[in-house]
């Protein structure tokens, strides 16, 4: 999960547009996992022919995504709980070293940024929408806020690792739980609020851990979700 809320290209090509509308509805759970696809819905859905679908299923499989077996179907992989421990795991380290670098590089204009996205959220738990409509929004809000952080580490190659983990993690959560980022919206407000007075003091390794262990909640919730079923 490119480098989140990164603007990006207009696709050149049709599977990469059906690959993006696939993929979004794998991390979102609007395709649970074992969830069978039919490539005539997709083809229907996404207003184009079968072949870019095809080629956007092939592609999500080649990623780990979807399950494919020629001839007879493709269903969304079901993930493992010891699977998704391992990847957030990594993950946390990563986010972590983002963080630390965001902490020793930041420029003051990103940490305004930070701050409105802060208050978006903060107006976003005090809104009326419903739990759903909350969840959704704070998808967007969570995945902008960590994008910041990346771009104030200022190291492609870092940003690059860290956000190209993003879909995946958006992924094992919607497996785990579809609802798992939506009822923790306030508690990863204050995770957020504590990340932002480390990045904006300096404090490079007190920034990398509360990133660290910001991760890591969200990972030992999902798996124990999965070790639940």
């Amino acid at each position: 999960m490119p480098l989140p809320m990164h603007v990006r290209r207009e696709p050149a090509k049709r599977s990469d547009l059906a690959y993006e509308a696939i993929k979004g509805k794998l991390i979102s759970g609007a395709l649970p996992g074992g969830a069978r696809l039919d490539v005539n819905v997709l083809v229907d859905e996404i207003q184009t022919s079968r072949q870019p679908v095809l080629a956007a299923i092939s592609r999500l499989a080649v990623e780990g995504f979807l399950r494919v077996v020629p001839q007879v179907g493709c269903w969304v992989a079901e993930v493992q709980a010891e699977e998704v421990e391992d990847f957030f795991r990594l993950f946390a380290l990563t986010e972590g070293l983002a963080c630390e670098l965001a902490a020793a590089r930041h420029e003051p204009q990103q940490l305004a940024a930070l701050s409105d996205n802060l208050a978006a959220t903060l107006r976003l738990l005090k809104s009326k929408l419903d739990a759903a409509r909350q969840s959704r929004e704070f998808f967007q809000l969570n995945r902008e806020f960590h994008g910041l952080v990346h771009a104030m580490a200022r190291s492609d190659f870092v940003a690059q690792h860290a956000g190209s983990m993003w879909d995946r993690c958006d992924f094992y959560l919607a497996s785990a739980d579809p609802h798992i980022q939506g009822e923790r919206i306030d508690e990863s407000r204050r995770e957020h609020e504590a990340i932002v007075k480390a990045i904006a003091a300096g404090r490079e390794k007190d920034a990398g851990a509360l990133m660290m262990a910001h991760i890591e909640s969200f990972g030992q919730v999902a798996v124990r979700r999965l070790r639940m079923r």
